[in-house]
């Protein structure tokens, strides 16, 4: 082992806090055998370990492997620890340590270039289960999404399909010609909402997780960041169905200075999307009609 601890082989190594969300990563850097035991014993396990709801998304250092394979070391129930293996195959296994320093040799062996034994891990019945992402680092970029306007579309044949049968009731009654007219002007606001919606979210990117506190929004090729901790509020503009805002939802984020930027629902559910500011004020303001801004949504692209 100690040839092995002196050995310059690197590993990319990545650190996960409780904050984070599935697939979500930072320093994700090459380190040696020495350095990664070094970031073990440094990393904040106490702390980190507070309020923790066991899981494969917990804080954690987890080695990548030459094989596509991952080493996860991870608090654990009592106190204890537990190293989370996962093989090419998506094989998942466990093996819990009484201490800390017990993952040293698992560690350690993970660097070298034999084999990784797993005889002391239990295999983990994990059917139907892609545990494939809570090891591979996420990128968390959000683009415009035109499956989410299949709702509205279908919302739109069937108004389509009311007024043209009002319409045709008018050779019989005049008055049906009232609602006709309703619907369609309805159905012409919606299309105004699903265009305004597109233009302002075509070519704009958002990069935003849970746990960092930096975000970027605009051009994918020069998108602005901005930090969490300059947000005065987080305003959502819409109507609730069945529990849940509307695709043609507009979220605006309202900073400290005055400046704001607005973000379409077309990219992110509004609900993943105040999730990733656990610490923001929000608010909700019923609108039927949420029409974005330009001004604001092409502020900083």
């Amino acid at each position: 082992m100690e040839g092995i601890a002196q050995s310059r082989l690197t590993r990319i190594v990545k650190l996960q806090n409780k904050d984070y969300e599935t697939g979500e990563y930072i320093s994700a850097i090459p380190r040696t055998a020495g350095e990664t035991l070094q970031l073990i014993t440094t990393y904040p396990w106490a702390d980190q370990r507070d309020h923790l709801a066991i899981g494969l998304t917990n804080p954690s250092i987890t080695i990548e492997g030459p094989d596509h394979d991952y080493l996860k070391l991870s608090p654990w129930y009592n106190g204890k620890f537990v190293l989370h293996y996962f093989d090419k195959d998506h094989h998942l296994y466990t093996h819990s340590l009484d201490q800390l320093a017990d993952a040293d040799p698992f560690i350690l062996a993970f660097f070298s270039d034999t084999p990784f034994d797993i005889s002391s891990f239990k295999k983990e019945i994990t059917w139907l289960q892609n545990n494939y992402v809570q090891f591979h680092t996420q990128g968390f970029h959000y683009t415009i999404r035109p499956i989410r306007l299949v709702g509205t579309a279908f919302l739109a044949l069937n108004l389509i399909f009311l007024a043209s049968t009002f319409l045709i009731l008018t050779h019989f009654t005049i008055w049906l010609f009232l609602p006709a007219l309703a619907i369609l002007l309805l159905l012409g606001t919606i299309g105004a909402l699903a265009l305004n919606h597109y233009r302002a979210v075509k070519n704009k990117v958002l990069i935003l997780s849970r746990g960092k506190q930096e975000f970027s929004y605009g051009p994918p090729s020069a998108p602005v960041t901005f930090n969490k901790n300059d947000i005065q509020e987080i305003i959502t503009y819409g109507r609730r169905s069945k529990g849940s805002y509307l695709p043609l939802t507009r979220v605006e984020i309202v900073f400290k200075d005055g400046r704001s930027i607005e973000i379409s629902c077309l990219m992110i559910r509004q609900f993943d999307l105040i999730a990733k500011f656990p610490h923001c004020r929000t608010s909700e303001i019923g609108t039927t009609f949420p029409f974005i801004n330009h001004d604001a949504a092409a502020l900083f692209g």
